[in-house]
């Protein structure tokens, strides 16, 4: 599943490899190393008996090269993470280079046109037109500013809210008024520069929910880190443009409220004042989002799937906001992926908002219909009991999901679609202790 990534990153891939160019140009490239590839047949169906035995050796000492480069990155792709980087077959692509010009070069004739100059004119040409294509086309437009305004532009919603001395809201527009876990939130922010920054500060935008719970965060430099703070001039107008991601665990239905505001990194955050002059705090609120449950049968749908065994199609709480001595009931909706999936247990967690685990039961995985009895297909909700007790302070927690191979006493891998795994755990939903 990795194989595509480190193709595409091995001819650009650009940032930290969320700029792609067009999957034109790397299926081209494809195309052209298998267009190559053929042409080492030529050779053989032409009959050139001197033609071979002058290149056999040399050929397969390249092809020697690229296949040892790529035993070693293939390798890296089982044991690390950061495996698909095409940069790790780098010392490899002289030999790539020569061996795909000699495939590509049997197709032309060598004499008396020196077709193979002309070849090698033709190769170097279209990578410089890639490159020339991929800087401008894609790598200086993703780095550019946000757009700007002018003074006078007639603004959706507008506001003017002034952020210290510093900035001014001059309007905004929210895309969404209702999401999806698993949706994105669009929001386009009209900010006037009022004052020179003594530093850089950070942008949140934060869809807290009635009960003060976080739902969904991005803090960001200014122009998603384009245009910083600290590069601001007074009169400067830009449009910021942010996607608020939803996870796919966030609780529905639910209503929220989108708030924005700018702090200093590790400090404060900047006051807020209205056009009326009235303080209206440091997080500005925007708009009202509805959260709306996902389509299916159980609430809080889920397609989490662990290890090809179980699949979590859903999870509900008793409620989320607690008091100490509380219990949280927690109901997990699991898919038998196999028939009869024993050996199994749930872990359920209360950690903190660094990931610490602070509480944790562990216990059978379906109560008093074990899942020796579950034939594959079946979906069966998992009660949990977890009691809270009296030493969590006010606050967020986050409730973690795992599912523990009572043999192996190991954490049962989510895997994707494409067999790619995702990780260990499921956070699902905070939960609010008062």
């Amino acid at each position: 599943s990795e194989l595509d990534y480190a193709w595409t990153s091995l001819w650009g891939r650009f940032g930290y490899g969320q700029i792609p160019l067009p999957n034109a140009m790397y299926v081209g490239l494809a195309g052209l190393a298998a267009l190559a590839l053929a042409g080492y047949a030529l050779p053989f169906v032409r009959r050139q008996t001197a033609e071979l035995k002058a290149t056999a050796v040399p050929l397969l000492l390249l092809l020697l090269n690229v296949l040892l480069f790529f035993g070693v990155l293939f390798n890296y792709l089982l044991i690390s993470p950061a495996g698909p980087m095409g940069r790790f077959f780098f010392p490899a692509l002289p030999a790539l280079s020569v061996l795909l010009a000699y495939g590509l070069s049997q197709y032309v004739p060598q004499r008396p046109l020196r077709s193979d100059v002309w070849l090698a004119a033709v190769l170097h040409g279209g990578m410089a037109l890639m490159t020339v294509i991929a800087f401008w086309g894609y790598l200086r437009p993703a780095y550019a500013q946000p757009p700007g305004f002018a003074a006078d532009a007639a603004l959706p919603n507008p506001i003017n809210a002034q952020f210290d001395t510093l900035i001014n809201l001059r309007g905004y527009e929210v895309h969404q008024s209702a999401v999806q876990p698993g949706g994105a939130i669009d929001v386009d922010l009209y900010w006037e520069v009022t004052g020179k920054p003594p530093g850089d500060y950070l942008l949140f935008v934060h869809l807290i929910d009635e009960n003060g719970l976080m739902v969904a965060q991005r803090d960001t430099h200014p122009g998603l880190g384009n245009f910083p703070a600290g590069n601001w001039e007074p009169g400067d107008r830009f449009v910021e443009s942010v996607r608020l991601f939803v996870p796919e665990t966030a609780y529905s239905p639910n209503r929220a409220t989108l708030t924005v505001g700018f702090y200093a990194p590790g400090s404060y955050r900047l006051g807020i004042t209205g056009a009326d002059g009235v303080g209206l705090g440091d997080s500005l609120p925007l708009e009202t989002i509805q959260i709306t449950p996902l389509p299916g049968e159980y609430p809080n749908a889920q397609e989490a799937n662990f290890n090809g065994r179980l699949r979590l199609r859903g999870y509900e709480y008793n409620k989320q906001v607690f008091s100490p001595g509380d219990v949280l009931a927690v109901t997990l909706y699991w898919e038998a992926l196999q028939a009869n999936p024993s050996g199994l247990e749930v872990r359920i967690s209360v950690v903190d908002e660094v990931g610490k685990e602070l509480i944790f039961r562990q216990s059978a995985l379906g109560g008093d219909s074990p899942p020796a009895a579950w034939p594959a297909g079946t979906v069966l909700a998992d009660n949990h009991l977890l009691d809270l007790g009296q030493e969590l302070g006010p606050g967020p927690y986050s409730i973690e999901v795992s599912l523990i191979d009572v043999v192996s006493n190991s954490r049962q891998n989510m895997i994707g679609d494409d067999g790619h795994q995702i990780g260990d755990h499921l956070l699902l939903s905070r939960i609010k202790m008062q």
